[in-house]
């Protein structure tokens, strides 16, 4: 067979960048109205830049997408929103990457990934090693980039996923956890929606790192902690016993009743009685109200009602009416 080529992808025009970049500094001003300072605004080599809406020039963040040195991608963000919409500009037939890489120390195992450059420079200003996916939430297409960033972050032994608290972004957490491995991906639930807006809020540092520190496994949702049933336990000792009904021998029914949503088990030797054990549960429990539904794969309906009859009458045959 044919092994599949290996995708070829263009790198950004430096020239062409050259001629959206502005040199003023008009993006440090946007930056520090959302609350990152100049500082972090240097590490992640954001500019100021344009971008055209089909009707005017509007001032934009230059993002570089950059992962070892080199440039992958280069996006646009306008800071100015005419009809309340963000234009977003991006180069095209580049690498799908994330975002973030160019600011993260090389000892770092631990990373939060996050939806969007701003949530990233965010986490940044809180001292908070972070990555954004490049496409926002959602699923499919959205994550394409997990394929061509897999291996490089096979270094971390932790990852964080901060995506923004709406339907997408859950989404989009349990897509990404399920690709990069759910053993060592979290999902950290903020109380905003996203970091930025924690940021705003006056959220401080130490409760952001609490709220990581609690960030939730990505269990299967029939695995639940046992503090899920602290008042079933408090009910166990303490309240009013609950069953369906009590066996037909009273030596057994001082210890043992049958409850709700349990599976009883009787196990023994063939030919030695299980079937009329059974039986007479079944019967007991029909004495005491219950309703009984019976299941045999070994016995007619005709032949097993006949038994029946036989243990709740004590009698051979049926009494004539």
């Amino acid at each position: 067979f044919d092994a599949r080529r290996e995708k070829k992808f263009s790198r950004p025009d430096r020239k062409k960048i050259a001629r959206y970049v502005t040199r003023t500094e008009s993006h440090l001003e946007y930056l520090q109205s959302r609350g990152i300072s100049p500082e972090v605004a240097k590490r992640y080599e954001v500019v100021s830049g344009k971008v055209w809406n089909g009707e005017r020039e509007l001032s934009a963040l230059v993002f570089p997408y950059k992962r070892d040195g080199e440039l992958l991608q280069v996006k646009r963000i306008s800071t100015e929103r005419p009809d309340g919409k963000k234009v977003i500009m991006a180069e095209g037939d580049c690498e799908p990457c994330l975002f973030g890489w160019q600011a993260l120390d090389a000892g770092v195992r631990a990373v939060v990934l996050c939806e969007g450059e701003i949530d990233c420079m965010s986490y940044a200003q809180y001292g908070i090693p972070a990555l954004s996916v490049p496409f926002g939430g959602g699923k499919g297409a959205k994550q394409q980039w997990i394929e061509f960033e897999y291996h490089n972050l096979d270094r971390f032994e932790e990852i964080f996923i901060s995506m923004d608290v709406d339907d997408v972004g859950r989404e989009a957490a349990r897509e990404i956890a399920s690709r990069l491995g759910e053993h060592r991906c979290r999902l950290v639930t903020l109380p905003h929606k996203d970091i930025n807006e924690c940021l705003m809020n006056g959220v401080t540092e130490d409760e952001i790192w609490q709220y990581i520190g609690t960030a939730s496994y990505f269990d299967p949702e029939e695995l639940y902690s046992a503090r899920e049933f602290y008042q079933d336990t408090i009910n166990a000792f303490y309240g009013k016993q609950q069953y369906l009904f009590n066996p037909p021998w009273e030596t057994l029914a001082y210890n043992f009743q049958f409850r709700e949503a349990e599976l009883t088990l009787v196990n023994g030797v063939n030919g030695h009685g299980k079937t009329e054990v059974v039986g007479h549960m079944a019967l007991e429990a029909m004495r005491q109200g219950i309703k009984t539904c019976v299941a045999s794969l070994e016995l007619k309906p005709g032949i097993l009602l006949k038994r029946l009859t036989r243990q709740s009458t004590c009698c051979k045959m049926p009494p004539v009416l």
